[in-house]
């Protein structure tokens, strides 16, 4: 009596590969929204010395230690750059700038 011979094939699946980042890179757009507020504490301390870096935070919140009172003036120099950082860059990283310049292999950068 003849027997059939039965053929196992295997079928392999690839897996997609997903984006993954090639280095560390630095959010350029976030850092610079720190330069106001590192440049406000550089010229503090050389006016009033490092005693004078108690009135920085109100550079990030909209409270003055030094009058006691609510005001948003200061936070033209912290707080407001800060976010607009941020904003810029979710916006680039959305607007797909951010992958661009990873495509490009420009190192460390990132808006």
């Amino acid at each position: 009596m003849a027997t059939k011979a039965i053929a196992k094939r295997r079928r392999t699946f690839s897996k997609k590969r997903g984006y993954s980042p090639r280095k560390m890179t630095l959010p350029l757009a976030v850092l610079m929204g720190f330069v106001p507020l590192v440049g406000l504490g550089i010229s503090t301390v050389k006016t009033q010395g490092w005693q004078g870096l108690s009135g920085l935070s109100s550079a990030l919140i909209p409270f003055d230690t030094g009058t006691g009172r609510w005001t948003t003036a200061n936070l033209k120099y912290g707080a407001f750059p800060i976010i607009a950082g941020l904003l810029t860059h979710k916006l680039a990283g959305m607007l797909g700038v951010n992958r661009a310049l990873a495509a490009a292999r420009v190192p460390f950068l990132r808006v």
